[in-house]
C-alpha cells in the first residue's frame, strides 16, 4: 500500500518518521518561501489506544526578487516551533484539536469514491491559527478519487477530496466578499481560498479549496492539511493540481523519498544574504521627478563614493541598465524616454551593499 519497496502497511506518522514540505510562492518582484518540517517523536501507549507526538517547525522568509541576480534576497526570517498528538483508530487518525479540546478527525481511510466525509474545522497549522467559526463548525468534504500517487519513486494511496459547497441560490454574488460569505466553511480547510472578478460581465470565479491526503505522510500539499484549490468551472480532478514540489522529502524505518534531489531536506532553498536597502538610507541622495517622462536625477550632497554603481531592472527581473559608474559624482542624469511606462527597480551599489528605490516611468 504505501510503495514499492515497502513489505508491510504502516500507520501515519510511525516513531521516527521525518518529512518535509517546501514552496516558494509569489513574484516576480517578491514572495515568500517555506519550509515545513515534522517528525514523529514520541509514542505514548494509554489504555485505549496508543498517542503519537509529532513535533514540527514552521519556517519561512520573505524574498525579493529586485537584484539582477537569479538569486532573491531574503528579506526576513520567521519560525514557529511546536507539537501535535495523534492517534488512529478504524482507519480514521485523530488530531487533538485545540479549538473543541479534544481529539476530533483529521484523515479517514475507510472511505470509497463519492463518500461525503464531515469533519471538524481544525486548528493544525501553526502559521494561520484558526479561530472558533461562527456558524457551522463542520466542514463536508466529498471524496472525489483513490489512486495510486508516486512521490519520488514511493508509491502511496491517495486521497482526493473537495469541498461541498452546499446550495449557493441564495448567495448575494453581488455583493460577495470571500468564501466565509458562503453556507459551508471552508477558509479554515485551507490557507488559500479566493474568488477574482475577470471581465465586466460580473462573472464571479470562486477558489474551492480542495485537498489530497495519503496515510504516508498526510497532507500532500502544504503541510499536514491537504490543502490545494481550483478554480471552478474546472470540475475534473487532474493531478496538475496536486502540488508535488510541497511534499518534498519523507522517510521512516522502511522506506523514503525526495522528490527533488537539488532541493535539501532541512533548508531553504535561496539563503542569499539580505543587503537591499531604501535609498533614503544613504543620506543626503535624492532622485527625481518620480514619476518621471523623458530624464531621471540623482542628486546628492557629497560626491558619490569609489566604487559606487548604479543597476536598474524591471519587474520582470531585465537589467535595463548594468552597473553604471557614478562614483565621484553628485549629480548623474538617466534618460528614460525610450523606455517602456511602468516600474523599475533603481539599485545603488556602495561598500558592499544595495540601496533601492522604485520608479515610475510614464508616457
Amino acid at each position: 500500500m504505501f510503495g514499492t519497496n515497502s513489505t508491510q502497511a504502516q500507520g501515519f506518522a510511525p516513531l521516527g518518521a521525518e518529512w518535509t514540505y517546501h514552496d516558494v510562492v509569489g513574484g516576480p518582484m517578491e514572495g515568500i518561501e517555506y519550509l515545513y518540517k515534522y517528525k514523529s517523536i514520541q509514542v505514548d501507549t494509554l489504555p485505549d489506544k496508543l498517542v503519537t507526538t509529532v513535533s514540527y517547525e514552521h519556517l519561512t522568509q520573505g524574498l525579493e526578487w529586485w537584484s539582477p541576480s537569479p538569486d532573491p534576497y531574503r528579506t526576513w526570517r520567521d519560525t514557529a516551533t511546536g507539537t501535535l498528538k495523534f492517534y488512529e483508530q478504524n482507519d480514521t487518525v485523530w488530531v487533538y484539536n485545540n479549538i473543541f479540546q479534544k481529539y476530533t478527525p483529521l484523515y479517514i481511510f475507510n472511505v470509497q469514491e463519492g463518500d461525503t466525509l464531515r469533519i471538524p474545522i481544525l486548528d493544525i497549522h501553526p502559521t494561520y491559527p484558526n479561530a472558533t467559526p461562527e456558524g457551522d463548525s463542520v466542514f463536508v468534504l466529498i471524496v472525489d478519487s483513490i489512486r495510486m500517487i508516486n512521490y519520488g519513486g514511493v508509491n502511496a494511496e491517495t486521497y482526493f477530496v473537495s469541498n461541498y459547497l452546499g446550495d449557493t441560490s441564495t448567495v448575494d454574488w453581488g455583493n460577495f466578499q470571500g468564501p466565509e460569505d458562503l453556507l459551508n466553511p471552508i477558509v479554515n480547510w485551507t490557507t488559500e481560498a479566493k474568488y477574482h472578478l475577470p471581465d465586466s460581465a460580473n462573472h464571479y470565479f470562486l477558489g474551492v479549496p480542495i485537498g489530497a491526503y495519503t496515510r504516508l505522510f498526510g497532507g500532500a500539499g502544504q503541510g499536514l492539511l491537504p490543502g490545494r484549490f481550483f478554480m471552478p468551472p474546472m470540475t475534473s480532478v487532474w493531478e496538475g493540481e496536486l502540488m508535488f514540489n510541497k511534499i518534498q522529502c519523507f522517510a521512516n524505518d522502511t522506506l523514503s523519498f525526495v522528490i527533488d534531489s537539488d532541493l535539501s531536506c532541512d533548508t531553504f532553498e535561496f539563503s542569499r544574504t539580505l543587503a537591499v536597502n531604501p535609498v533614503n538610507g544613504l543620506k543626503g541622495v535624492d532622485i527625481y521627478p518620480n514619476p518621471v517622462q523623458s530624464a531621471l536625477i540623482l542628486q546628492a550632497q557629497q560626491p558619490f563614493a569609489a566604487h559606487t554603481s548604479l543597476t536598474v531592472i524591471d519587474l520582470l527581473g531585465r537589467t535595463v541598465v548594468d552597473k553604471t559608474p557614478v562614483a565621484g559624482k553628485q549629480q548623474h542624469t538617466l534618460s528614460v524616454a525610450s523606455w517602456n511606462a511602468g516600474t523599475y527597480i533603481l539599485i545603488l551599489e556602495q561598500s558592499g551593499q544595495q540601496y533601492y528605490r522604485k520608479v515610475q516611468v510614464v508616457q
